[in-house]
């Protein structure tokens, strides 16, 4: 268990390429590996019951497409099976990348012991520009849904993360760190402990988004159940959070329009 190299799938070096309708189950070690890979689809594979981040790609990859895929029960690698001090895997995401010049489309990240998708970037990929975003789903995991952390996301134009729909996470439903220029468009946020937390970023827009506290659907659950609220209830329900952006010397603030605010008691 979590070996360096010893994947389901490793793709490395190559230009161009595709892997499609494949299914992972039982992994001890990540699924899906891109290695200074560029050009390459990855579309319509299932991975369930896996140990590490999953589907994940390297800071020297880019121009790659992750799409239409589904992770499940993504679990963590104990810190004392891991083999490098470099390895997040016991902080598993179920889509993981360093490099953010690659898309990720339409897939959907469920029951993570961690993070959905976790934007773990290399300070040398801080500035580069999104490849894409859009419609991805996270949903149950016990971390946040959506996460750029630690190192952030400087792009020197405007990166747009587009109709996200991250609900029923222990977490957040989505975390902004360290960032700039990011925009948020359309999507849901439900059920989350925090729906979107901004930390020390700076021009970030938030628009055209739902964010609900406790859905009805979730409330007639937690009654069923005997449950009281989101879990833990010692800890406040929140939309939105803005947290200091003083971090940067001609910080202009972030801007949030058209949101629908719903059932928070």
């Amino acid at each position: 268990m979590g070996e360096l190299d010893n994947y389901p799938v490793q793709i490395s070096g190559l230009e161009q390429g595709t892997m499609s309708q494949n299914t992972i189950r039982a992994s001890q070690n990540r699924c899906i590996v891109l290695t200074s890979t560029s050009g390459v689809t990855v579309s319509q594979n299932v991975a369930y019951d896996t140990f590490g981040h999953c589907f994940t790609v390297d800071g020297g990859s880019s121009s790659n497409i992750i799409s239409k895929n589904i992770g499940m029960l993504t679990k963590a690698i104990p810190k004392n099976s891991l083999v490098s001090l470099f390895q997040s895997d016991y902080l598993p995401a179920t889509f993981w990348t360093a490099s953010p010049d690659n898309a990720f489309e339409s897939n959907v990240a469920a029951g993570s012991e961690w993070h959905g998708f976790w934007f773990q970037i290399d300070t040398a990929k801080e500035s580069v520009a999104l490849g894409s975003f859009v419609n991805n789903i996270a949903h149950s995991n016990e971390g946040d849904g959506v996460t750029l952390y630690p190192n952030g996301y400087l792009p020197a134009t405007t990166a747009t993360l587009e109709n996200t729909k991250s609900y029923l996470n222990k977490g957040y439903g989505m975390t902004i760190h360290r960032s700039t220029n990011v925009k948020v468009y359309k999507g849901l946020f439900s059920d989350n402990r925090m729906g979107v937390s901004l930390r020390r970023s700076d021009k970030i827009h938030l628009s055209s988004l739902k964010i609900t506290g406790v859905s009805a659907t979730y409330k007639a659950v937690s009654k069923t159940m005997s449950m009281a609220t989101l879990c833990p209830a010692h800890r406040a329900i929140v939309g939105v959070q803005l947290m200091s952006n003083t971090q940067f010397p001609h910080h202009t603030g972030s801007s949030l329009e058209n949101i629908a605010f719903e059932n928070f008691t």
